[in-house]
C-alpha cells in the first residue's frame, strides 16, 4: 500500500523530471546560441522558446514548495548543504529570463544579453549537474542536520556530473531544434547532434560507474533487484533510435529520443537512491511531514497540479510545429 509520504515523493520526481524535460531543451537552446555568430539563427533559435520557457520553470517551483512543504527535514538539510549551486542556479535563471526579454529591445545591447543568456544557461546546467552529483556522493549528516561545508558540493565527481548536464541539455536543445525549425538551422542542429550524444552518453557511463565503485550497496542493489537492468536496455533502444532518426532525418524522432534518455537517466537516479530522500542517511519515511499536513496538502495539490498540467499542455499545443524563418 502507497503511503502518503510515497505519494508526494513520486509527486516531486515526476515533476523534477518534468522540470528536466521542458527547461533542459531551453536551457539548452540558450547555451547553443554561443556557438553560432548568425544573428538570424540566434534570433530563430530562442524564437522557438520564447512561448514556453517561463512556463517551464514552474515545474522548479513545484518540486520545492512540495519539498518544503512535504519533506521539512529533507528541505532543512539540502538547501544548506547546496546553498552554493541553489543560489548560483537562481541567479543564472534571472540573468537569463532578462536576457531573453530584454534582448530585442536595444540592438546595441543585443550582444551582450545574448552573453547573458548563454552564461546564465550555462550556469543554471552546471549547477543542476553539481546537485545530482553530490546527491549520489552523499550528504554529511548527523542528528538530522548538514553538518559539512557549502562549497565541499563541488567535487570532481559534482564537477564531471555538472559539465554532463551541460552536455545533456545542449543535445535536448539540438533535438528541440531539429524538431522546431528547418532549412538550414535544422542541418545545423543535426551535424552536431552525434557528437553531443557520443560525449554525454561517455559522462554518464563514467558517472555510473563511479557511483558502483563508490558505493557498494548500490551495486548490491543493482544486482539482486534485476528489473532495474530494464532501464540500460531502454536507454540503449533510446541511442539506437536517436542514431536512425537522425541517420534518416525523421524530425520528431530526435527530440522524442533524448526525452526518454532524460527519463531512463532520471529513473535510474530515483531508483538507486531510494528509499533515501537524502542519501544515504534520511529515508522518506524519516523527513515525511505528520500525517495531517500531508494529508491537507492534498486539497492543494488537487486543483494546482491538475491547472498547471493543463497550462503547459494547452501552450504546446497551440504553439506546435515548425517556427518561421521571419
Amino acid at each position: 500500500m502507497v503511503t502518503l509520504a510515497q505519494f508526494w515523493c513520486a509527486v516531486i520526481v515526476l515533476a523534477l523530471l518534468v522540470y528536466v524535460v521542458l527547461d533542459g531543451f531551453d536551457l539548452g537552446v540558450g547555451m547553443l546560441i554561443g556557438m553560432t555568430s548568425d544573428t538570424k539563427h540566434r534570433a530563430r533559435m530562442l524564437k522557438t522558446i520564447d512561448p514556453v520557457w517561463d512556463g517551464n520553470e514552474t515545474w522548479l517551483v513545484v518540486v520545492g514548495a512540495t519539498l518544503y512543504a512535504t519533506f521539512p527535514t529533507a528541505y532543512a538539510i539540502l538547501l544548506p548543504a547546496f546553498y552554493a549551486a541553489f543560489v548560483c542556479m537562481l541567479l543564472a535563471l534571472i540573468f537569463r529570463g532578462i536576457g531573453i526579454e530584454a534582448r530585442n529591445r536595444s540592438e546595441r545591447a543585443r550582444l551582450r544579453w545574448d552573453r547573458a543568456i548563454i552564461i546564465g544557461s550555462a550556469v543554471a546546467a552546471f549547477s543542476q549537474g553539481v546537485i545530482v552529483g553530490n546527491l549520489t556522493g552523499g550528504i554529511e549528516v548527523e542528528n538530522g542536520q548538514f553538518v559539512g561545508v557549502t562549497l565541499d558540493s563541488f567535487t570532481v565527481f559534482s564537477v564531471i556530473a555538472g559539465v554532463g548536464c551541460i552536455v545533456g541539455y545542449a543535445l535536448h536543445g539540438l533535438s528541440w531544434l531539429v524538431l522546431k525549425t528547418d532549412g538550414e538551422l535544422r542541418a545545423w542542429a543535426y551535424a552536431r547532434i552525434p557528437t553531443f550524444a557520443l560525449g554525454w552518453c561517455m559522462i554518464l557511463a563514467i558517472l555510473f560507474w563511479r557511483t558502483l565503485q563508490n558505493h557498494p550497496e548500490v551495486l548490491a542493489k543493482w544486482s539482486v533487484i534485476s528489473p532495474l537492468l530494464f532501464l540500460p536496455a531502454i536507454g540503449l533502444v533510446a541511442c539506437g533510435g536517436l542514431a536512425y532518426g537522425v541517420h534518416r532525418r525523421i524530425d520528431g524522432v530526435p527530440f522524442a529520443m533524448t526525452t526518454t534518455l532524460f527519463l531512463v537517466a532520471g529513473a535510474m537516479f530515483v531508483l538507486t537512491l531510494q528509499p533515501y530522500i537524502v542519501p544515504w542517511s534520511i529515508t522518506v519515511a524519516d523527513a515525511a511531514a505528520p500525517q495531517a499536513s500531508l494529508s491537507f496538502l492534498l486539497f492543494g495539490g488537487a486543483f494546482a497540479l491538475p491547472v498547471i498540467l493543463i497550462y503547459t499542455s494547452t501552450v504546446y499545443w497551440v504553439f506546435r510545429g515548425k517556427v518561421p524563418d521571419s
